[in-house]
């Protein structure tokens, strides 16, 4: 005997809970649109080596030295790359360095 699925409730009001398809549609538009701004002073690897004028890899060097000596901070924000919104790690230089 076959089941009829044509009468398959899948409105939520009366039943107090989500259809699981349309919980992941709302679950997936939220984390899509939290994006957030870097704050003022962060940098990504790819900005401080194009300030500094060095490759990418060595700003990943001296980025990682600093935050091992504690002369830079790391964050992440999420920011919008193309369609999608990621998790990048941003870093600033806390320390003042005596002219």
């Amino acid at each position: 005997m076959a089941r009829n699925r044509t009468n398959r409730r899948t409105d939520s009001s009366s039943a107090g809970t989500l259809d699981p398809v349309a919980a992941l549609a709302i679950l997936r538009a939220e984390i899509e649109s939290a994006e957030e701004k870097p704050v003022d002073g962060f940098r990504t690897t790819q900005g401080w080596a194009d300030a500094w004028d060095v490759s990418r890899e060595h700003a990943t060097r001296l980025l990682n030295r600093g935050l091992d000596s504690g002369i830079t901070e790391q964050r992440y924000f999420r920011v919008k790359r193309g369609l999608i919104v990621r998790k990048v790690r941003y870093f600033r230089v806390t320390a003042r360095v005596a002219a």
